[in-house]
């Protein structure tokens, strides 16, 4: 398996042409493999997203102790009337943002829009062309990320270290990327060791390793994050459909072995300190401060319970509808050795009207004075959300 180089699309064949214009019409979802437009990491919304559907490709990293920092690359086709985080693009919908979090605490952002772009699926990966601002490929080993936005630039490598999985299941379990009502998800590429090397505008560089991801993402409020700690890799959500009730799926390998990959509720638990309220609101979001997780592995391989603190805001985007978390991970079988790692998590609050967690009649809080432990890794009382799943995202919000 060897990795690959970012190259112009244009006149590719098979490769799906994004334009920078919201459709006027009903957008259907392709999310099963056995539709016949369906691709597992191309574009799913079509023709293209109208005023109210969305979706996006991901690419991040966090580096480790010996280079610390973040970056996000986020390629966009999302009208801001679905999507605030987008800002103001003109009507539009094709967007790249880009950011970083130094060392020393600096934070960068900076986004550019572009005319036209085009994305070609492969297998369970995808490349991508948005011009000038730059692009991804994909193989089966992984991406190259490149961006050249306004006094960002620079490139992303992720080295492919756990099997790509939907939400609900590995490839071969489910045809069905459905996570819950109009949200759908596949992820690309779960957990990966990263090299990151950027320029900034007055010249300074920004060059870091350390463990990745790739998804396409969307929601309505949730609260996700991945880790990797040792030799297990996790992805976790918890999200409110638009039905107003509460979904979760999990991920968890181990060595590039799915340990599991589920939706049911029973499978996993999260503690979260700090005061936040689910759904996460605005004002609620940017209290949090650590989480405990913990959950059930498939076919009776034990329990893994992990702990994320040490969490330090690094974006906050869409006038607080966005916040992202860098932080630290340990974690392990129950009763077994703990692992040490790092771990990325985000949050956002885009249900209307900034609701309180009453507002959600189906989401049960219960208010925690046992401390979430890890075999001695320990997080505070918390509110306690039961039944929450680990994902890196690859998911559509469609609602025509």
């Amino acid at each position: 398996m060897s990795l690959c180089s970012v190259t112009s699309l244009a006149n590719t064949p098979r490769a799906f042409v994004l334009n920078n214009t919201i459709y006027d019409g009903v957008s259907t979802a392709f999310t099963s493999t056995n539709d016949p437009a369906f691709t597992f990491d191309g574009p799913k919304i079509l023709p293209s997203p109208n005023a109210s559907s969305y979706e996006w490709w991901y690419f991040d990293a966090v580096g480790s102790a010996a280079t610390p920092g973040s970056v996000a690359l986020i390629f966009f086709s999302a009208p801001q009337t679905a999507f605030p985080f987008v800002g103001d693009i003109n009507g539009g919908t094709l967007a790249v943002y880009v950011s970083a979090s130094l060392p020393n605490g600096t934070i960068i952002g900076t986004e550019g829009v572009a005319n036209v772009s085009y994305v070609l699926p492969e297998k369970d990966w995808s490349s991508g062309d948005y011009g000038s601002l730059g692009g991804w490929c994909g193989t089966d080993a992984g991406n190259v990320v490149n961006v050249n936005v306004t006094g960002f630039v620079g490139s992303l490598t992720l080295k492919k270290s756990a099997p790509a999985h939907v939400a609900c299941g590995t490839l071969s379990q489910t045809a069905d990327l459905t996570s819950s009502p109009n949200i759908y998800w596949s992820n690309s590429v779960p957990a990966a060791t990263a090299s990151a090397n950027f320029v900034f505008g007055d010249g300074s560089k920004f060059v870091f390793d350390g463990y990745g991801n790739t998804t396409t993402k969307t929601g309505v409020g949730e609260y996700w994050g991945h880790a990797t700690f040792g030799p297990f890799s996790i992805v976790w959500s918890l999200v409110i459909g638009v039905d107003g009730k509460n979904y979760t799926s999990g991920y968890v390998s181990r060595d590039g072995t799915i340990l599991s990959s589920s939706c049911q509720p029973l499978d996993f638990s999260l503690a979260i300190q700090g005061g936040a309220t689910f759904p996460p609101t605005i004002t609620t979001q940017i209290k949090t401060s650590s989480y405990g997780l913990s959950f059930v592995l498939s076919n009776g391989a034990g329990n893994l319970d992990v702990v994320l603190d040490k969490l330090a805001i690094v974006m906050l985007g869409g006038s607080g509808v966005f916040v992202r978390w860098t932080g630290a991970a340990k974690g392990g079988l129950r009763g077994g050795d703990v692992y040490e790692g790092v771990a990325v998590s985000e949050s956002f609050a885009v249900l209307p009207g900034s609701p309180t967690a009453t507002d959600i009649p189906t989401t049960t809080t219960n208010v925690s004075t046992v401390p979430q432990t890890t075999k001695g890794i320990q997080g505070n009382g918390a509110t306690d959300f039961s039944g929450l799943g680990l994902f890196t995202l690859a998911i559509i919000l469609l609602t025509c």
